[in-house]
């Protein structure tokens, strides 16, 4: 077993979502080696965010990586973790790393963590990036055209699990950052 582990790398352990092979090459490795960006500027904290292997980030986030490092298309873990739905990772990583940088953007520089949340339409996501960027999401309703609710509401509607309020909150959030060119940070 331990040859097995001396031929695979850590992103391909994280990939597996092995927690005890994860484990004892952690124990192994410098942290500059396990924070090391390797394809597509992927680090293996990101890997294992993107994948929702939530022990595999606990075990990585207690070690001294860094946790705004972009990976080629300027996404960091906790965009990854956003955009792919997993919950438990972000709530981990917004309360394990006070270092967590949630205004970085993406995507061309302009998909923060938050806006991947609403697109997806993870309102709990939402919510917990919400209670960390300290948005009051019960804000009264903003002065917008229809056009431009309609455009956020039909986006939102579809998803079975979004309530109306909901549907309101994160329609208030997105369109305030977009067409109020309301700065959260």
């Amino acid at each position: 077993d331990t040859v097995q582990l001396q031929t695979m790398s850590l992103p391909q352990l994280v990939l597996e979502g092995d927690v005890q092979k994860v484990r004892y090459a952690l124990n192994e490795l410098s942290t500059d080696e396990i924070d090391r960006q390797r394809l597509k500027g992927f680090t293996a904290l990101m890997l294992a965010c993107d994948q929702g292997h939530t022990e595999i980030v606990n075990l990585l986030l207690e070690k001294e990586l860094n946790v705004n490092v972009q990976n080629k298309n300027n996404h960091t873990a906790l965009i990854l973790a956003c955009d792919k739905g997993h919950r438990e990772i972000v709530q981990l990583l917004l309360m394990q790393r006070k270092d967590l940088d949630i205004h970085l953007r993406g995507r061309n520089n302009n998909h923060t963590a938050l806006l991947s949340a609403c697109n997806q339409r993870y309102t709990e996501i939402v919510k917990l990036l919400a209670k960390a960027l300290k948005v009051d999401i019960t804000l009264p309703e903003p002065e917008y055209t229809p056009q431009e609710y309609h455009l956020f509401e039909t986006s939102l509607i579809d998803h079975n699990e979004i309530t109306k309020t909901t549907i309101l909150n994160t329609t208030i959030i997105v369109i305030q950052l977009y067409f109020n060119h309301c700065s959260i940070r």
